[in-house]
């Protein structure tokens, strides 16, 4: 697994971005979209993540370079509602209802 790059560490080696819109790290699917592209030997059958690709960067390049190539992952924010249909944020109201407690 790549790691994200932080902003931070961005920062560091080439200065702060021009416009604020511009500050973002690089997320670990870059890093492992660049290596398979620069490896074109290697064919990318599918995708897996720990959640859903970033609406701004990931998902836009996933689709862009893997075009038809199927995503997978663990979580989605969406999809964890409660009962009265709103967002679940803590962690224990979240394993409560993926594990019908």
């Amino acid at each position: 697994m790549n790691p994200n790059t932080t902003i931070a560490e961005l920062v560091r080696q080439f200065g702060p971005a021009k416009t604020r819109d511009a500050e973002v790290g690089f997320h670990s699917k870059m890093h492992a979209a660049e290596w398979f592209r620069i490896k074109p030997d290697f064919k990318v059958l599918q995708i897996f993540s720990e959640r859903v690709p970033c609406q701004k960067m990931c998902a836009p390049m996933l689709r862009t370079y893997f075009p038809g190539v199927p995503w997978f992952y663990y979580y989605d924010a969406n999809s964890w509602r409660g009962e009265a249909g709103e967002f679940i944020k803590r962690a224990g109201s979240l394993l409560k209802s993926a594990y019908g407690l």
